[in-house]
């Protein structure tokens, strides 16, 4: 993670009484600058054009995040130097490890987006995915971190992870993880030792037409495993610098998260264990209650036990096409 690299070797900035005073570095790309306050605050500094609209916006303040336009800053350079500029200003609100981890990880993510050059418009259009993001974790968990880890180490160890993200559900409780026109997959784990998962009913009734796969695996928690911040920063390492599905990847996250994204982001698991254990199977093959529900009947859920069924044969999967090779043809390196 670059962006993280920069901060760690950022020193705290000088205070200043009169202006916001930060020590800063250029983002490579530029010429938006990563910043250090004198409490050591992470901040970002997007340089564009300012005009009187700008000075008119009103700040933003959510509970990790402030956003300020046409801001005058102290700035500190890398050479020693200081100088006054005009920036779009975001910054943490407190120095706290795991946010300032957080935030750097999505600025590596939304920089791109901006290019060398960005127009004003451009720059609200970014900081605009940003606010979402941290808007996000104000908002009550959707998925459990055991299942989101599981999603994220599937896409993590399989070959072509960019058509995984591209599947992957817009909205956590959604009835799939991961859905194509003709094809779903969806992911369960259990802690074990039985391989037992719920369901809706929905997801083993296959639509017309559509071929459903489930992905099963054991997960261990595991203080010396791979964390959910982790993993999300393996899966973006793995998109081919595609900003558009990096910044999916972090709105799937903290949308699933929420409010716990602070404990979330750091709980770890056994990824050797998840590896060994990852087994796909038809939804037909697995045990259902009758699809014919009585009339006032919906939303049905239950536990189906897969111990005695047989996964489908990887190689078999590997000859098909979409997002069922794409997470059946593990890539040769993975853990």
């Amino acid at each position: 993670m670059v962006v993280a690299e920069i901060f760690e070797s950022l020193p705290r900035a000088h205070p200043s009484g009169a202006l916001p005073s930060f020590a800063t570095a250029v983002i490579p790309g530029g010429p938006h600058r990563l910043g250090k306050d004198a409490q050591g605050v992470a901040a970002l500094l997007l340089a564009a054009e300012h005009t009187e609209t700008s000075t008119r916006s009103v700040p933003l303040e959510l509970e990790h995040l402030v956003v300020q336009y046409a801001v005058p800053c102290l700035i500190w350079k890398e050479d020693g130097s200081s100088e006054e500029a005009i920036f779009t200003l975001i910054r943490c609100r407190e120095p706290d490890r795991v946010l300032t981890g957080y935030f750097l990880g999505v600025v590596d993510s939304l920089v791109p987006l901006l290019g060398s050059s960005p127009s004003e418009g451009r720059v609200r259009e970014v900081v605009g995915h940003l606010v979402e993001l941290f808007r996000a974790l104000q908002t009550p968990r959707r998925k459990t971190v055991q299942g989101l880890w599981a999603e994220l180490f599937l896409i993590a160890q399989a070959a072509s992870p960019q058509e995984l993200v591209r599947a992957w559900h817009a909205a956590p409780d959604e009835s799939f993880d991961f859905s194509s026109p003709a094809q779903r997959l969806e992911v369960k784990s259990t802690v074990g030792p039985a391989r037992q998962h719920y369901f809706s009913l929905e997801q083993l009734v296959a639509p017309a037409g559509t071929r459903v796969l489930v992905a099963s695996l054991f997960v261990e928690r595991a203080g010396g495993g791979v964390s959910v911040s982790e993993l999300s920063s393996r899966v973006q390492s793995r998109l081919g610098g595609d900003v558009n599905l990096m910044l999916k990847v972090e709105q799937v996250v903290a949308a699933s998260l929420g409010q716990d994204w602070r404990l979330g982001l750091e709980e770890s698991f056994d990824i050797d264990r998840a590896a060994e254990s990852l087994a796909f199977y038809r939804s037909s093959s697995i045990p259902c209650v009758d699809p014919n529900l009585p009339a006032g009947v919906s939303e049905v859920r239950f536990r189906a036990d897969l111990g005695d069924l047989r996964p489908v044969d990887a190689r078999e999967l590997q000859r098909t096409s979409g997002i069922l090779r794409a997470a059946a043809a593990v890539r040769a390196d993975s853990a």
